[in-house]
């Protein structure tokens, strides 16, 4: 779990720097690049609020 929340922030790192440099450089697929890294980031984040919540629930029961 601990890995998990380390590397997520790097993958999105990653994902935005490729988003930007893809814009930067003007490539016509750009925009949706960033879209889609966009919408990954959300799916990151989902899934870590999730398991968040599964742990808790875990903890509870």
């Amino acid at each position: 779990m601990k890995k998990l929340l380390l590397i997520t922030p790097l993958i999105v790192l990653i994902l935005v720097s490729i988003g930007l440099a893809a814009k930067i450089m003007h490539v016509e697929y750009a925009s949706f690049i960033i879209s889609l890294t966009f919408l990954s980031t959300l799916c990151l984040i989902a899934a870590i609020c999730i398991l968040l919540v599964f742990k808790a629930f875990k903890k509870i029961v």
